[in-house]
């Protein structure tokens, strides 16, 4: 487990699609995230990093991109349709 207390990567996902079906988007908004992308699709980027993990989900953590910021969004729209665009900014620090 770790330390968010997730036992796997599909472990995180199922969870953050569950969250993204059930939480309304905003306050202002009274539908799902589920729900926007649905209509919408993914408008705001997600962010991957280069940056090295501890998490042990990961078999060699160094050598992967890491999704730090998007969790929810990539979840519903891979459940939405798996070929689905989603935007991608990359962050690399100390670069």
């Amino acid at each position: 487990m770790d330390a968010n207390g997730y036992d796997s990567v599909t472990d995180l996902f199922h969870t953050k699609l569950s969250e993204a079906k059930s939480h309304a988007y905003s306050q202002t908004i009274p539908f799902t995230l589920h729900q926007s992308i649905e209509i919408h699709g993914v408008r705001e980027p997600v962010i991957l990093s280069a940056a090295p993990s501890t998490s042990h989900l990961l078999p060699k953590p160094e050598d992967k991109e890491l999704l730090i910021n998007g969790h929810h969004r990539v979840a519903a729209a891979d459940d939405i349709n798996p070929d689905m665009f989603v935007p991608v900014t990359y962050f690399y620090p100390n670069v």
